[in-house]
């Protein structure tokens, strides 16, 4: 099976990279990683914005970009776009983001193989515990971020996107929304 052989490349990939794979947050988002020409990872990525309820899929994210192109693709001209952001805070200088450190254990190699061919394998029962919050340097690669120690991704890269303020912040850590 061509699919099943595609996983288990992407499953030795993974690990020769160091990336763990816990169980998805977001089991019915069916979009997976693909590698290019070149080797190099690309994922979808699920952005959230907490304080609003908000979630969007960055469907192409390649492991050697930085967060930075990123932001500047989602925040033109400092500006807000986003149509939920009514008072504006969200803007390219105004955001900071965040993963979980606290995702869960890695799937064990069956089950990876299982999600990456398309399974449902479960899925990820969520905390909150702000000291499992890590700030993510938006000048460094998403393959730097997801090879930390103590990253554990929950299916697919989360990132937070929190509005830079004391008020939405303080909320954020203390999973007020």
């Amino acid at each position: 099976d061509e699919s099943l052989s595609t996983a288990v490349q992407f499953a030795v990939l993974l690990r020769q990279r160091g990336v763990k794979v816990g169980l998805p947050s977001f089991p019915d988002i069916q979009n997976k990683p693909y590698l290019d020409e070149q080797s190099v990872m690309h994922w979808p990525v699920i952005m959230l914005y907490p304080e609003s309820g908000q979630v969007e899929l960055i469907e192409d994210f390649a492991e050697n970009s930085a967060f930075d192109a990123m932001l500047d693709m989602m925040f033109q001209d400092d500006g807000s776009d986003l149509p939920w952001d009514e008072r504006g805070e969200y803007t390219r200088r105004g955001v900071t983001l965040y993963y979980s450190a606290g995702a869960g254990e890695p799937m064990p190699q069956k089950k990876l193989l299982e999600w990456l061919d398309g399974h449902n394998v479960g899925e990820l029962e969520r905390t909150w515990r702000k000291d499992d919050f890590r700030k993510i340097d938006p000048k460094r690669t998403l393959a730097e971020v997801l090879t930390r120690e103590d990253c554990v991704l929950p299916g697919l890269p989360t990132v937070y996107v929190v509005a830079e303020n004391d008020f939405h912040r303080e909320k954020f850590f203390n999973g007020d929304f």
